[in-house]
């Protein structure tokens, strides 16, 4: 298993707070999604189980080394928001 990193991103407080009402409809109990972490955290990994056929199977040596890549960057892109991936 590979050492946790910091990862930074900006979001709005409406995707937080939607992300937040989808975790509590899923079952999450509100005390544990006391945190923007832990909303973030979540909804990370509830977005891996339902992308992925296999969650805990390792990820593929391509994308872990498009991913480093990236650690080892440090230009700033544009990212994607809800409204890209409707």
């Amino acid at each position: 298993m590979s050492k946790a990193r910091v990862v930074s991103t900006r979001m709005t407080i409406d995707d937080l707070a939607k992300a937040r009402d989808g975790l509590l409809a899923k079952g999450i109990e509100p005390a544990d999604l006391t945190t923007t972490s832990q909303i973030i955290k979540l909804t990370f990994y509830y977005g891996i189980i339902y992308l992925c056929q296999d969650p805990k199977s390792p990820p593929s040596q391509e994308s872990t080394d498009f991913v480093s890549q990236k650690f080892s960057q440090t230009k700033v892109t544009r990212g994607l928001n809800l409204t890209d991936l409707e």
